[in-house]
C-alpha cells in the first residue's frame, strides 16, 4: 500500500510542476504565486503540494510497517 502512495505521489509531483511551468511560463506578470493564492487559479500548487503530502504518507507507513 505504501507503494501506491509513492506512485501516486510521483504523478501529483510531475504533474503540478508541469502545470505551474505552462502557467508561469505564459504570462508571468499576471500568474505570480501571490495572484494565484488570492485569486484562486487552477495553478498546480495543489497538486504539486499534495504529491509532497503522499511522499510523507508513503515513508510514515513504511516505517509504521
Amino acid at each position: 500500500m505504501s507503494y501506491i502512495a509513492f506512485l501516486v505521489g510521483i504523478l501529483f509531483l510531475v504533474w503540478g510542476t508541469i502545470r505551474m511551468s505552462t502557467d508561469f511560463k505564459s504570462n508571468k506578470r499576471e500568474n505570480n504565486i501571490i495572484q494565484l493564492i488570492f485569486t484562486g487559479q487552477a495553478s498546480g500548487i495543489g497538486q504539486f503540494f499534495s504529491g509532497i503530502i503522499f511522499i510523507i504518507i508513503g515513508i510514515v507507513s513504511l516505517l509504521v510497517q
